[in-house]
């Protein structure tokens, strides 16, 4: 179930950018992690999950945006089933450093975002310093999860958002 990467063409049109970047705002993940069997080489990780009913909406996004690969997850005990966006190549971590330094996202998620850009950059150079991304990941992750409470305004802004993406992808 797993696609590949496809940077489009064209660049992203205002719109498109304006939208990805609010709903990363909300339900976006920023990973600075340890590479597989090392506690030296870091990878950077963007991940969103939702309702598996939201997969052709990311599909879309996916598709448009050209990053990562979709998977599906099985439901867990109380849980509903899921898609997950993911995208941790170099390539795929530069192409949304650059969609997101041109849409910024508007919440606290901005501070992880600057935070994971900056390892993200100090990945793409030659010599990296293991040091500092050290000290980024400990510093993304210090600031710990979201609070679980979720205010009647963004579930309204979500819903809008949908609603605007349905319209928007299917035209």
């Amino acid at each position: 179930m797993s696609e590949g990467s496809r940077h489009p063409d064209d660049p992203l049109p205002p719109e498109l950018g304006h939208f990805f970047a609010g709903l990363c705002a909300g339900e976006a993940c920023f990973a600075i992690c340890w590479a597989s069997g090392s506690r030296q080489r870091f990878r950077c990780d963007f991940v969103i999950r939702m309702r598996e009913d939201e997969e052709p909406m990311l599909r879309e996004l996916q598709r448009r945006i050209g990053v990562g690969t979709l998977r599906r997850h099985r439901a867990r005990g109380r849980s509903h089933p899921i898609v997950q966006w993911r995208a941790g190549s170099a390539a795929d971590c530069r192409r949304l450093v650059e969609i997101f330094d041109r849409f910024p996202l508007r919440s606290r998620k901005q501070r992880d975002y600057e935070i994971w850009r900056e390892a993200v950059l100090e990945l793409s150079r030659p010599e990296r310093d293991p040091q500092r991304l050290a000290r980024l990941k400990e510093e993304l992750h210090a600031g710990g999860p979201p609070a679980p409470y979720v205010s009647s305004a963004v579930r309204s802004i979500r819903r809008l958002a949908g609603v605007l993406c349905r319209e928007t992808l299917l035209q």
